[in-house]
């Protein structure tokens, strides 16, 4: 994995464009990015350098993905005898109500209800209980 420059080329210079025509196209006058590897023209990131086969990202790209990379895992269900004695969701507050699916986090130990988790694995992608936590 590598991480290209964006450059302004001169119109004076002309470079291979990997991504307009990898059998040889020229293009210059543009603002791109520079393969670290091999300095190939590159017009847009994310792609594979197709002269190298190195995959090109910002480092903008690499934290959005983080999430992919790391997902946080799957909570316990539970019963209403094993939340000890949670009484609310500790995402949205909402009030248990007997035969409520609930979910705990197998780190930080809250309980949330069905709709907070769900929001939390495919929307946030952390845990607001774990993240409430003093590292001190």
């Amino acid at each position: 994995m590598g991480f290209p420059k964006l450059k302004v080329l001169k119109s004076s210079k002309q470079y291979f464009d990997a991504n307009v025509n990898p059998k040889g196209g020229r293009s210059s006058g543009k603002i791109g990015y520079e393969c670290p590897r091999c300095k190939s023209w590159l017009s847009d990131v994310p792609v594979e350098c197709v002269l190298c086969g190195l995959t090109l990202i910002t480092s903008p790209h690499l934290a959005r993905s983080y999430h992919h990379l790391f997902p946080i895992p799957a909570f316990k269900e539970v019963t209403a005898t094993d939340t000890s004695g949670a009484a609310r969701c500790k995402g949205c507050c909402k009030r248990f109500l007997s035969g409520d699916s609930k979910a705990q986090c197998t780190s930080c130990k809250n309980v949330f209800c069905e709709e907070c988790d769900i929001f939390i694995h495919d929307s946030l992608h952390n845990c607001p209980g774990c993240n409430s936590i003093d590292p001190a």
